[in-house]
């Protein structure tokens, strides 16, 4: 996942890729597992919730509110994987005929 950002500093957005994708634009948002295994070591409970609040605190405000008529955080799938989903999808309709 890569996570842009506003000149403030505050989230803008982000994008679900690939691992070997790289926009360029954007900071990887880390990690966390690969092939179903965890790839970063544990992080005990304090350092955890001082790393959510400091994300938190950097959403939109309308965000962070969480009142239904708010817009939702933008998040898109990249180009790539978009094209893999849909290479998936018509696998399955074709094997739905068969």
């Amino acid at each position: 996942m890569y996570r842009f950002s506003h000149p403030d500093g505050s989230f803008a957005n982000d994008i679900i890729g690939l691992v070997e994708e790289n926009s360029g634009r954007g900071n990887a948002a880390g990690t966390g597992m690969i092939g179903g295994k965890r790839s970063v070591p544990r992080t005990n409970l304090s350092a955890a919730s001082q790393r959510c609040l400091q994300q938190r605190a950097r959403l939109p405000e309308p965000v962070r509110s969480l009142k239904e008529e708010s817009p939702p955080y933008p998040v898109r799938r990249s180009a790539r994987l978009e094209g893999l989903l849909e290479e998936v999808r018509r696998r399955v309709q074709h094997a739905a005929r068969i």
